[in-house]
Parts: C-alpha cells; sequence; structure tokens
C-alpha cells in the first residue's frame, strides 16, 4: 500500500468494524520522501475526521547518524502524550532511508503498547545490506501508555505521511487478536 500526502482520501465508513481487545499488529514501513508517518490504534465509531477518538502514533526519524528513531503516542482528541519508556527514542544502527525498511511490531495490552523495531533492506538492497551492523535485530522496545485507560478496545488505521512532498510504502500488515482465558 502506497500513502503519500498528495493524495486526498475520506475515511471509510465502517461503524461496524470488528473492535479488536488486546492484539498485535506487525507491518514493514518504507519512508519513501519524508521522515514522519503515522497510525490509529484503538479507533472508536464513528470513524470521522472531525473529533477522531483514538490513541494516535507517530514515528519520527532524523539524519543523525546512527539515525535516532523516535515514536510518540497522543490520545485523540485533545492530543495528551502518552507515557513513554524509556523517553520514545530508539537509536536504530547504520539505518539509511534509501535502501531500509522498518518493521515495526505492536503488542497491545489494554492501554499499553510494547513496540519492537528491526531493521531490514529492501529487495533492490538485500545483499550489500544484511552485512551491514544491526541488520534484521530488534531494537529494544519501547512502552508506551495511558494511565488513564480511555479506550480498552477498537480498531486499526493508518494516518499517512504528515509532510506536503512525504510518502510511504507499506507492506504485509498483520493484526492477531491475543486469546483470553476465561475461567
Amino acid at each position: 500500500m502506497a500513502v503519500s500526502s498528495d493524495s486526498r482520501s475520506e475515511p471509510k465508513k465502517q461503524d461496524n468494524a470488528k473492535q479488536l481487545d488486546d492484539f498485535t499488529l506487525s507491518f514493514l514501513v518504507v519512508i519513501e520522501r519524508g521522515n514522519r508517518f503515522g497510525w490509529l490504534l484503538r479507533a472508536q465509531p464513528p470513524y470521522s475526521t472531525e473529533g477522531l477518538r483514538a490513541y494516535s502514533f507517530s514515528l519520527t526519524i532524523d539524519d543523525s547518524k546512527p539515525a535516532r528513531l523516535f515514536i510518540a503516542g497522543k490520545i485523540l482528541p485533545g492530543g495528551e502524550n502518552l507515557d513513554a519508556s524509556p523517553d520514545g527514542e530508539v537509536r536504530i544502527e547504520d539505518f539509511e532511508q534509501r535502501t531500509d525498511a522498518l518493521q515495526v511490531e505492536a503488542v497491545v495490552t489494554g492501554s499499553k503498547f510494547k513496540y519492537t523495531f528491526t531493521r531490514q533492506a529492501l529487495e533492490t538492497a538485500v545483499g550489500p545490506r544484511s552485512s551491514s551492523p544491526g541488520f534484521a535485530r530488534p531494537i529494544p522496545p519501547v512502552t508506551l501508555a495511558d494511565r488513564n485507560q480511555t479506550y480498552h478496545h477498537g480498531t486499526v488505521g493508518l494516518l499517512g505521511v504528515e509532510k506536503p512532498g512525504g510518502a510511504i510504502h507499506i507492506e504485509s500488515i498483520h493484526v492477531k487478536p491475543s486469546w483470553k482465558w476465561f475461567f
């Protein structure tokens, strides 16, 4: 799926969409242009751009060496920041935006979001990039949490890129509900 700031789309009306309890979300993202993109977890119906109710996450990559990855989470509406542990910053060893991709995994339990990132390479660069430091090794996780536990269930959605001219490519989105045992 390609997402760019130049394309315009209205949210689809999915008031009967599956409401997820605890789950794991994973996807592979290539940041083709720009340095920030976002997604939603636990989105609440009705789904519209006005008064959106969800947890909003954004991922920003800076140009330093080694690259720094910043993940931030907010509660919508209002924009209150989620607590981050450690601090939302992760160092990505030898990340090259033009040749690399990120595997993002979020383990969602209640109002806690445990993120793990793994640096991968584009198909055209796998050979040379696979021997670079840190390739295909998970980066220590970052956990974001809502101490007020605003939303307990909801759906998943993409926000796309932030700046004009930005573009991302997302592959292999997987959502796996967690099993719950009741005795």
